[in-house]
């Protein structure tokens, strides 16, 4: 039986209907600030057959030690593998993919963006499952092991891309103590020399 949706209802400090938009734009939009201090746009489309979220963070690998270069990255694989309220790893993407949907994440230097769309009808259950990833993430021993080799993988992948050598070039032109020069991926070698204290961080 799927966990029924959430039932507490967070009061936003803040609501803003007269968000500007272009004539040409049917979409409905309201903007909130949440006692947290979570920014909120919510955007109605009654022309799309998904429904979707995004989590962007202002933390990107230029937040990243000098010593462990790739860290904001490596959390960014971490965050989708389990969480207390969910604690199977595969949890959200097998969810995801039997209502129809799709995750994925993306680090840059200066923010990380998470997004995932699914079928409208399991949103509220989707919501859920994506807030725990930030709430109460498990960052398994096993499942740091497991990741460090995928980020690894998706390294060793970015050497033929010619986008990506342009950009670490244009990385070794920055000066050299601005952390705009750091390497954002990471690697085996990186995280297998750091990876107690990465244990141990995280």
């Amino acid at each position: 039986v799927p966990p029924k949706p959430p039932q507490e209802v967070i009061e936003p400090l803040q609501i803003f209907e007269d968000i500007k938009k272009s004539q040409q734009d049917s979409k409905n939009y309201r903007g909130l600030i949440l006692s947290s201090g979570i920014k909120v746009i919510l955007i109605n489309d009654p022309t799309t057959p998904k429904a979707a979220a995004c989590m962007s963070i202002e933390v990107g690998h230029m937040s990243d030690p000098a010593d462990i270069p790739g860290l904001a990255h490596l959390c960014e694989h971490m965050l989708f593998l389990g969480s207390e309220k969910y604690p199977n790893d595969n949890d959200f993407r097998l969810f995801l993919s039997e209502n129809g949907g799709f995750s994925n994440a993306q680090t840059f230097a200066d923010v990380t963006k998470y997004f995932f769309d699914v079928v409208p009808e399991a949103l509220p259950q989707a919501l859920d499952r994506f807030s725990q990833m930030f709430i109460a993430p498990l960052f398994s021993s096993d499942a740091i092991t497991r990741e460090i080799e995928a980020v690894n993988n998706e390294h060793e992948k970015n050497l033929a891309s010619d986008s990506w050598r342009i950009r670490m070039v244009n990385k070794t032109l920055a000066q050299t103590e601005h952390s705009y020069g750091k390497f954002g991926t990471g690697n085996r070698e990186i995280f297998t020399k750091y990876e107690l204290d990465i244990r141990k961080g995280l």
